[in-house]
């Protein structure tokens, strides 16, 4: 019975697992993509209008402003500022990046303002951006939606407090509504689409801070889980043009890879290609994301039969969604966990009420490719986003947890051109790998600000100096 319980958390668990620019000076020729109306630059001059960034005499540059006139406005929508706690605020937006339905994504911004509408200035920055399941504001500051949590609590508010100026997106898929019913338009969304989208949420960031006088530097990106796959994929496209062409100068790889020499990892996610090759090649193009549910049911009739796990408790499943051993036979799991005969009866670092709100603030939908994609990676596959690793020379710094994936894909940095890599993987001492620091702990753990969140803002703030992109003004030599 508890076998065979396994068996369907393993076919579920991925669902949480690892879950183009060029200086402006000629903006409307520069980081947009094939479709001049949905450029960066548009979105960018929209957001700060939108903000009211910008001080008393300042406007917006007079080639902007022209081709802001010349059509393709209107491509923000949804903004809204939030204060947080005191001076910290999080503004938040909705961008156009085509002309489908869903072609959209969204902004982010958290920061220290000097007063109301005027975020601080500093060459500080970085870009999040989240994995499966969740969203910026459901990864990095759940405390927002957690009534179980302080309503600061979350990486982009300790960072924000630090003097960082925190951006970052929601891919696209977060915003597909639980009503859809037609997903053809993810037969084509894989990890190009959201290296594609990453790149249009880097240059929104990037273009923003440069109208508000922040410059026009490149940026550090942390990637968390499978967002940490999109980000090496940009990372391995950026690696083949030359380095004033590239918008990431630094990146932090959250708990996750994209190489392995681990044997047990990799024949897992063999499996999982196996399973999502059939899925796709049968017509199958959203894999619909059951934790919402978990977290209701767990709620709502704790100790009814799960329907997703047969022979334990919808109360038991939801625990052992957050601390079981979740890619059998390796001991990765997602919150270190507190085990009696086996199965967790609670979490070392998080509450039980803290992770079902954070598995009920979840996407509804992700594209089935872009899964498959990433697994093809993970299992070690050949695949045109990793072709070009070698060639990456950006600063690394790879930080998990010992319980998490990251050892697991610890491989990945040597395959790396990189000659600047620290690598930290999170450890409580605990006798046994399962029972130690987990996936998620690291964003959501009651001593994750200490053990994980401050050595990311030291690196940040010693790799936050100018690089290749900084310019004076947008025309400058």
């Amino acid at each position: 019975m508890r076998r065979s319980a396994l068996i369907v958390l393993a076919l579920l668990a991925m669902l949480l697992a690892c879950g183009c620019s060029q200086d402006p000076g000629a903006p409307t020729a520069s980081l947009s993509g094939p479709d001049a109306g949905y450029a960066p630059e548009t979105m960018a001059s929209e957001l700060v209008r939108a903000g009211d960034w910008l001080e008393a005499g300042e406007a917006l540059p007079q080639d902007v402003q022209e081709a802001l006139k010349s059509g393709g406005a209107g491509l923000v929508g949804q903004f809204e500022r939030e204060v947080i706690s005191g001076n910290i605020v999080h503004y938040s937006a909705t961008v156009q990046t085509g002309p489908g339905r869903y072609d959209r994504i969204g902004i982010h911004r958290v920061v220290r303002e000097n007063r109301p509408y005027r975020p601080v200035r500093t060459e500080k920055t970085l870009f999040l951006l989240h994995g499966d399941l969740k969203d910026f504001e459901g990864m990095f500051i759940p405390g927002q939606f957690s009534p179980n949590l302080p309503d600061d609590f979350g990486l982009a508010v300790f960072l924000a407090r630090n003097g960082i100026d925190v951006w970052g997106m929601d891919q696209a898929w977060n915003l597909v509504p639980r009503e859809e019913t037609d997903f053809s338009f993810f037969e084509g969304w894989g990890l190009a689409k959201e290296s594609d989208h990453l790149a249009t949420g880097l240059a929104v960031a990037r273009l923003s801070r440069w109208l508000t006088g922040n410059g026009l530097d490149q940026m550090l990106l942390l990637g968390y889980s499978s967002g940490c796959m999109t980000g090496y994929t940009l990372l391995n496209e950026e690696a083949q043009r030359p380095a004033r062409l590239r918008q990431v100068k630094g990146y932090i790889a959250a708990d996750c890879g994209v190489r392995s020499d681990d044997p047990e990892w990799i024949e897992n996610n063999l499996g999982w290609v196996d399973l999502y090759q059939s899925l796709y090649d049968g017509g199958q193009f959203q894999d619909p994301l059951i934790t919402y549910d978990v977290s209701m049911l767990a709620r709502s009739d704790p100790d009814g039969d799960s329907p997703f796990a047969p022979g334990l408790t919808n109360y038991q499943f939801a625990l052992f969604l957050g601390g079981g051993p979740m890619f059998p036979p390796t001991p990765i799991h997602y919150l270190a966990p507190v085990l009696e005969d086996g199965l967790p009866v609670g979490f070392q670092f998080v509450t039980v009420d803290q992770w079902l709100d954070f598995i009920e603030n979840t996407a509804a939908y992700e594209p089935l490719l872009f899964e498959l994609e990433y697994f093809k990676l993970l299992a070690m596959m050949d695949s045109p986003y990793v072709s070009h690793l070698g060639d990456i020379t950006v600063p690394v710094l790879d930080i998990g947890a010992e319980g998490g994936i990251a050892p697991s894909s610890a491989a990945t940095v040597g395959y790396l051109g990189s000659t600047d890599v620290t690598q930290l993987y999170v450890s409580v001492g605990a006798p046994e790998r399962q029972l130690d620091y987990g996936h998620i702990d690291i964003f959501t753990a009651s001593n994750a600000p200490d053990l994980v969140w401050r050595p990311i803002l030291e690196w940040v703030r010693d790799h936050a100096g100018r690089g290749h992109g900084e310019r004076a003004g947008p025309h400058a030599d």
